[in-house]
């Protein structure tokens, strides 16, 4: 039996022997049979995974993927279409333009692209370059004649609206753009009572009528102005004509640009509400609330009459600006927080700037920047526009600098207010300085105002209508009974900021020749 398992298992290795002959005499050039197995373990060792890229409208990506070894990096990168701009990965927590990929598992990822925010739906419009007015005097039937004859005659009433006071002062809010002509009609007498029954003519009065002026050609003017003159006491509007006809010409609402600028003789003082004053001499009065019951009173030191600032303010008007110049306080607070109790509606207060003709004008008369820009009355040196989300330096100069930067327009990317469609620009900030030297502004060297002086105006907009901000915020004075804001000093001043969830403005530093280097940050 030994035997017998000794030849089976010479015979089996017989059998192996062969077999391994045979194939390796048939197969030249194959592994051996540990390097097949160390092949097989090195390919069920190498992992890979699929790495899907793509790109939402708007822009490509520069891969679209492909197969990897785990652990591979790769980088993907997002490439925006012009008028687009990438804003994330979708798949993804990066918010980078190249994704850097690791590859350890499938993936897919897409590039998520937006159209870039519009940043003007409006746009500059054309300067309003030229004017020409047609003035219509007017006077009333119970005027006696010993009075109408010291009313201003047609010339006395052009050189007041040509006079050359008047005409600097366009010429410098314009930087140089804005000129205008005037003529002066006959007076028309209205052939009703100017005051009766205790009750002054009204607007409806002067632009219900039938006018008819010798000479007038009605094709030849821009605007017409219309300057009731009476004893009584003053009444004042601009507006688009209506129902109103000059030398056979109807005019519906809109049709013209016209506009009233009353003169108040009061040397009758029927209406006792007004003292005895000549608005054709007497200059505004302006009064700055230091206290409960204290302030300071006197007229402006400005070089026009009550007649002549009117005559601007509504000739403003005509010209397109058709809101006032308002502010926008909260007492101790910056506007944009918490409205403090009982700030009597002080977020938006009509005619409340009073460093502007455009508002009360009694501290200043500067128009300021907003309204020069909606007119067109800038160019690239005296205008810095910021319309661009990041930060930006830039320095500011006093703002009639007709050689330099005198005002900064700042526009918020894709903020439109309801009337964009029509030309209204973004909502935004304006920026600006005054000087002393300035002569719109030269009452701000008052020992109460001087402040303004050393800092920066910010004005909002919201595209047409401006508010000025305190940036320097204090408490309201309860001014005679009256909540009154306390805006003897305005200004953002050095080393300050203002700043909501919109912008950060800062004031970096005050130069020797009076400038200012400011920083402005526009948030994404």
């Amino acid at each position: 039996m030994k035997f017998l398992r000794l030849l089976f298992l010479s015979a089996l290795i017989s059998i192996i022997i062969a077999a391994t002959y045979s194939c390796s005499a048939e197969e030249d050039n194959t592994s051996t049979p540990n390097d097949t197995v160390e092949s097989l373990k090195s390919e069920i060792s190498v992992i890979k995974y699929t790495i899907t890229a793509s790109a939402s409208g708007g822009g490509v990506v520069s891969s679209s993927g492909g197969t990897y070894e785990k652990g591979t990096k790769i980088s993907i990168t997002a490439v925006p279409d012009d008028g687009y701009k990438f804003v994330g990965w979708a798949g993804s927590n990066s918010n980078s333009t190249t994704l850097e990929i690791t590859i350890n598992s499938n993936l897919v990822v897409q590039a998520i692209f937006e159209l870039k925010p519009v940043l003007q739906k409006g746009y500059d419009q054309s300067p309003v370059s030229y004017a020409k007015i047609a003035v219509i005097p007017i006077d009333f039937n119970d005027t006696p004649d010993e009075y109408k004859q010291m009313f201003p005659t047609k010339t006395e009433i052009k050189n007041l609206l040509i006079d050359q006071n008047v005409v600097n002062f366009f010429d410098d809010s314009s930087y140089g753009i804005f000129k205008y002509d005037v003529d002066v009609f006959d007076y028309f007498n209205l052939q009703i009572s100017g005051y009766e029954n205790d009750k002054l003519f009204s607007i409806e009065d002067i632009i219900n009528q039938n006018y008819v002026i010798d000479g007038l050609e009605v094709s030849n003017y821009d605007h017409f102005m219309f300057v009731p003159i009476h004893d009584a006491g003053l009444v004042g509007a601009v507006m688009n004509a209506w129902a109103i006809k000059i030398n056979g010409v109807n005019f519906e609402y809109g049709d013209i640009n016209s506009f009233i600028v009353p003169v108040h003789i009061g040397y009758l003082n029927r209406d006792t509400q007004y003292k005895l004053s000549n608005s054709i001499i007497d200059k505004q009065l302006w009064d700055i609330p230091t206290g409960e019951t204290s302030y300071i009173e006197g007229s402006s030191k400005y070089p026009f009459s009550d007649f002549q600032s009117t005559f601007m303010h509504e000739f403003i008007h005509a010209l397109g600006i058709q809101t006032h110049s308002k502010s926008r306080t909260n007492g101790e607070r910056f506007d944009y927080q918490e409205e403090i109790t009982n700030n009597n509606g002080l977020l938006d207060l009509d005619y409340g700037d009073v460093f502007c003709i455009m508002g009360t004008a009694e501290w200043a008369i500067s128009l300021t920047a907003v309204y020069r820009d909606f007119l067109g009355w800038h160019n690239d040196t005296v205008r810095e526009r910021i319309l661009e989300y990041g930060k930006h330096n830039v320095t500011l100069h006093s703002l009639n600098s007709r050689d330099k930067k005198g005002y900064v327009e700042i526009r918020i990317p894709g903020s439109f207010n309801e009337f964009s469609n029509i030309g209204y620009k973004n909502k935004g900030y304006f920026l600006e300085i005054r000087s002393k030297d300035d002569p719109w502004s030269s009452f701000l060297d008052h020992n109460e105002l001087s402040e303004n002086l050393q800092g920066v105006f910010i004005r909002k907009t919201d595209g047409y209508a401006s508010w000025l901000l305190d940036a320097s915020p204090t408490p309201n004075i309860n001014y005679f009974g009256t909540t009154t804001p306390d805006i003897r000093d305005v200004v953002l001043k050095q080393d300050l900021s203002y700043e909501n969830e919109e912008i950060k403005i800062t004031v970096l530093s005050k130069n020797s020749d009076g400038s200012y280097d400011i920083e402005i940050t526009i948030k994404d």
